[in-house]
């Protein structure tokens, strides 16, 4: 449940979103779709990376069929997961001051729980290789039949912590995310360093961040003190 540091009162638990928040895998989702659409024979779009950021895959494949790639929907998961896996189990990007945070929100007993859009093996490379104890638990694409922007996938990680929703705190980085996090109840945190486009105007979060350089555990209660004052960021 809640504690409290220097009189603020700090979050149930913590919500991550992986891709683009967690890690800056942008680049290997990149090349993946870059695949996907040379090997069709598709002619490769520059508002793709916008429109596909923060999309669960099924609505990843719906697009990219859209923009012309003639692959069937299985296969073109299957091609894009599996080099996104082979990189990342290379090389986990974590996010510039992420893992200090996570280790401290470890430390202080306030549970993490991973929740993506991607499958079930790609969250478990992640929650391996995190910090000791940082994540109690994930929500991947397989847990839950509904994906962002609807609420579920963060109701279900609440429901993992048997917090309520609204005593927690998401961190996440795409307009599909922040609106599923913010539709939860919970306190939304955008993180904008590797977004694909502007979410400063999306009425969803809270606050922004840029990173989690000098983030402490102290700051999670000051923006959850903020918020239940009413105060805006």
């Amino acid at each position: 449940m809640a504690g409290s540091s220097d009189g603020l009162t700090l979050p149930d638990a913590v919500f991550w979103d992986m891709d683009g928040t967690l890690i800056n895998s942008d680049p290997y989702w990149l090349e993946a779709e870059h695949d996907v659409v040379t090997a069709s024979g598709a002619t490769w779009s520059d508002d793709l990376p916008r429109l596909l950021q923060g999309c669960s895959l099924p609505d990843c494949v719906k697009i990219m069929q859209a923009h012309g790639v003639d692959m069937d929907g299985d296969l073109m998961v299957e091609r894009m997961v599996g080099i996104v896996e082979d990189r990342e189990r290379e090389r986990l990007p974590w996010t510039a001051g992420v893992v200090d945070l996570l280790a401290a929100l470890a430390a202080a007993r306030i549970p993490s729980v991973l929740v993506t859009g991607s499958p079930a093996t790609m969250a478990e490379n992640v929650v391996a290789n995190a910090p000791a104890g940082a994540f109690v638990g994930y929500v991947s694409n397989e847990t839950t039949p509904i994906h962002k922007p609807e609420p579920e996938p963060y109701l279900k990680a609440a429901e993992i912590v048997g917090v309520n929703p609204t005593r927690s705190l998401i961190f996440e980085d795409s307009l599909p995310g922040l609106e599923s996090a913010s539709r939860s109840g919970a306190l939304t945190v955008a993180v904008t360093r590797y977004s694909r486009e502007s979410t400063e105007n999306s009425g969803f979060q809270f606050t922004s961040i840029y990173d989690y350089e000098n983030l402490a555990v102290s700051d999670l209660g000051t923006f959850m003190r903020q918020r239940d004052a009413g105060e805006r960021r």
